[in-house]
């Protein structure tokens, strides 16, 4: 509120004029509640619980209300969302660990990949610049997801065709051809894993839109960890 009250008038909107968020890591606040003095212990402990579950119950539904203002959603959003050479770098890192998992049936190597991977961030940005009506951040990351989707399959097939030809012939090892489709690559082709991974990609989207209006990054982890286990 006090934003855009100052937004409203010039501020951080003008020339040469800036406004600023920061956050507070831990402040001091009193209650102002006076205690009640009393003979009987009995009312006083009964009064206590009282003030306990109503301060309990005020935490909670200060919880509820309390997430980040839409400029700051909409900024870290906007960043995540943009093409540059730490995206370029941790989608090919991404695709040779994913490239890798597949090819010797490690699911472990697959959802360290998806770790790694920053699609999500375009994907978001798309997500919230519908809901705000934001072209812009739309087009930002539409461009960027395109890009880091021809970046994964051009390097996965490249990756495969390298691989076909120096593999191992003999079928001894899991690195060579004669030895695919393996399970993992054989369950990401899957029709039942379509809409299961529907069912499953609904909660996990509230999840992402909880952590990110809460300031929780923790919850992202889960959610890359329940994408990886999808088919793409």
């Amino acid at each position: 509120m006090v934003l855009r009250f100052l937004t409203a008038r010039g501020v951080g909107t003008d020339e040469k004029s800036t406004v600023a968020c920061m956050p507070c890591a831990i402040f001091y606040r009193g209650t102002g509640e006076e205690k009640l003095i009393d003979n009987n212990n009995d009312e006083v402990f009964e009064d206590k619980k009282t003030k306990g579950f109503k301060n309990a119950q005020q935490k909670f539904l200060k919880s509820v209300t309390s997430r980040l203002t839409v400029a700051q959603v909409v900024e870290g959003v906007r960043a995540q969302g943009e093409l540059n050479f730490d995206f370029v770098a941790l989608i090919l890192l991404a695709g040779m660990i994913a490239a890798l998992g597949l090819m010797d049936n490690s699911v472990v190597s697959i959802i360290a990949a998806m770790l790694v991977s920053p699609l999500m961030g375009p994907i978001m940005a798309i997500t919230f610049g519908i809901i705000i009506h934001d072209f812009k951040l739309i087009k930002t990351g539409l461009r960027t997801e395109l890009c880091g989707l021809a970046l994964c399959l051009s390097f996965g097939f490249f990756f495969g065709i390298t691989m076909a030809y120096f593999g191992d012939e003999t079928g001894t090892l899991a690195w060579g051809p004669n030895t695919w489709p393996n399970s993992e690559q054989t369950a990401r082709g899957q029709w039942r894993s379509l809409w299961v991974g529907a069912l499953v990609a609904l909660p996990s989207g509230g999840g992402v839109a909880m952590a990110i209006l809460g300031g929780n990054s923790a919850c992202l982890v889960g959610v890359a960890i329940s994408a990886s286990l999808l088919p793409p």
